[in-house]
């Protein structure tokens, strides 16, 4: 009994211990495909956590638009953990948009896997767009740059 006790112990306190490597500002690359434009585009989430394995967090998305010019969509999002190492995260509501015509703030679900790589942490895994001009997704890595 006392050796499931420490298991279930251990168990939850790596949870927790990954949950809490979540927060502060994390910087990477959303590689996409949609209606056929291959490439990427910059992004930055910032995390703060609300409970155990409960997050609350805003993306930053910079995009080129062309002739030098760059802007940035902005979205609320809600996450929780999957498992010690896996994430569900979701954009909830765009907080900021491009004003640009025929330029559509894509809601995006992700899928990250928390990865430690010679003392970097790293999440890295899918984006997924759904809905007339938005279908698409690809892949996402980010590297932690604060806390």
């Amino acid at each position: 009994m006392k050796i499931l006790f420490v298991f279930i112990f251990c168990i939850w306190f790596m949870n927790k211990g990954k949950a809490q490597n979540l927060e502060g500002e994390w910087k990477g690359k959303s590689f996409r495909t949609i209606l056929e434009k291959d490439g990427y585009d910059e992004i930055k989430i910032i995390f703060k956590k609300l409970r155990d394995s409960v997050f609350d967090a805003k993306s930053i998305t910079y995009f080129n638009l062309g002739e030098g010019e760059k802007d940035s969509i902005v979205c609320r999002i809600q996450g929780h953990a999957i498992s010690a190492d896996q994430f569900f995260l979701e954009e909830i509501r765009v907080l900021k948009k491009i004003d640009k015509e025929n330029f559509n703030a894509c809601a995006q679900t992700m899928e990250l896997t928390l990865k430690e790589i010679k003392g970097f942490a790293i999440l890295e895994g899918l984006w997924e767009s759904k809905g007339g001009l938005c279908e698409g997704g690809g892949k996402i890595y980010l590297l932690k740059t604060s806390d």
